[in-house]
């Protein structure tokens, strides 16, 4: 069972470039997911995977299996939904379980949280086209909690 006090994060070393002139390369920067302090999933560039990270969540949801995000240099990450169980496997992080309904809400609030976080330190991030397909992911989530 998850921990109460466990508060994933999506953080990215490259945060300082959104209060520069060069917000435009800001998705080509690294993200790792963080359960407390603990790395999760790693990817060398955030854009592309981001968004194929959480399209796997959706699919996940609507069916369980597995889903495998191929990352640049070759991290695959691997999301599986066993039973009522999410499995994360990382090639550079590690295997990972959580309920399912649990890991799911997380990182679905973890990017809430991240996206709300970038854009407050730079609006203009939001042109970006990873910004505004992340944002409907996080939207289709709230509106499925308005279902439940």
């Amino acid at each position: 069972m998850l921990n109460d006090t466990m508060v994933m994060k999506w953080h990215s070393v490259g945060e300082e470039m959104l209060k520069l002139g060069n917000y435009e390369d800001y998705f080509f920067q690294s993200v790792t997911l963080k359960d407390d302090e603990q790395a999760i999933v790693y990817a060398s560039i955030q854009g592309r995977f981001l968004v194929d990270f959480i399209d796997a969540f959706v699919d996940l949801y609507e069916q369980p299996g597995t889903k495998e995000i191929y990352t640049y240099r070759n991290n695959t990450v691997k999301l599986t939904r066993q039973a009522q169980q999410l499995i994360v496997e990382s090639e550079k992080c590690g295997r990972f379980v959580y309920p399912f309904d649990d890991g799911f809400e997380q990182i679905f609030i973890a990017l809430k949280r991240y996206l709300t976080k970038i854009k407050r330190d730079n609006a203009r991030v939001a042109l970006n086209d990873e910004y505004p397909q992340l944002a409907s992911r996080v939207y289709w989530y709230e509106q499925l909690n308005c279902r439940t």
